[in-house]
């Protein structure tokens, strides 16, 4: 092993551990789904909190868990439609951000009556 670039190596060992936990959710393998949630739970609560922090005040952690809930059932809808439009160009961490982000901002508009 090259010791030279550990951390890369470990950025490449990520990538595809993160790539095999979205490809086994959205081919519905055995635990598929729950392993999907159980690695990016902890990355959508941060961009719930950013999202929260950024736009609203005073997220209690009912509303955050609930909001975690919409994007999760967002990214469950329709056989996971939006979780099969990731091409590898990203690490699946920063889509999984962008489309979370997304699905965040616009729960919080609808809730607040803003327009989208």
């Amino acid at each position: 092993m090259d010791h030279r670039f550990p951390h890369f190596l470990f950025l490449i060992s990520h990538f595809s551990m993160d790539t095999e936990i979205l490809n086994n959710c959205i081919t519905d393998q055995p635990r598929g789904w729950e392993n999907f949630v159980d690695r990016f739970a902890g990355l959508i609560f941060q961009v719930i909190d950013h999202v929260y922090r950024t736009r609203f005040q005073n997220l209690s952690p009912a509303q955050r868990e609930a909001i975690c809930e919409v994007v999760f059932a967002a990214f469950r809808h329709d056989h996971f439609r939006l979780l099969k439009q990731y091409r590898g160009k990203s690490t699946v961490s920063g889509f999984l951000s962008v489309v979370a982000r997304r699905i965040v901002v616009r729960h919080l508009n609808n809730e607040h009556g803003e327009v989208a």
